[in-house]
């Protein structure tokens, strides 16, 4: 009966000793500047192009996809928390993320490069300020 009792505490004790997940932990992204955003009229986000993470604005919150992971801040910087995917916005949610890039790519393929590289000039001085 001992060993058994000090089996179940020996289990115990190995279970509460591991590390949290990296989803429960705050993230840390290091984001030096605000990355270029294509909108999306149809489904009313912008997303991210050719910046370091994968990132969505919706209605002033930013919403970033890493490793099948979701996180959330309400500026580029964070600070972020995790979020489940049933937590999102339904907006963002009826959409797997390949289609969501998919959507990113064609939108983006619509305009020459000077329609957008003035588009970016505008978004980023009206968030630098």
């Amino acid at each position: 009966m001992k060993k058994t009792f000090w089996l179940v505490i020996a289990i115990a004790g190995m279970l509460l000793s591991i590390p949290q997940g990296s989803s429960l932990a705050e993230p840390r992204f290091e984001i030096h500047s605000r990355p270029d955003f294509v909108y999306l009229p149809e489904q009313r986000f912008s997303i991210s192009v050719d910046g370091p993470y994968n990132m969505i604005l919706v209605d002033d919150f930013y919403y970033l996809h890493r490793h099948g992971e979701w996180f959330t801040a309400r500026h580029f910087r964070g600070p972020w928390h995790f979020i489940s995917e049933r937590d999102l916005p339904h907006r963002l949610r009826k959409y797997s993320w390949e289609e969501i890039k998919e959507l990113r790519d064609a939108e983006y393929r619509r305009h020459d490069r000077g329609y957008w590289e003035d588009r970016h000039r505008h978004d980023r001085d009206r968030w630098d300020r």
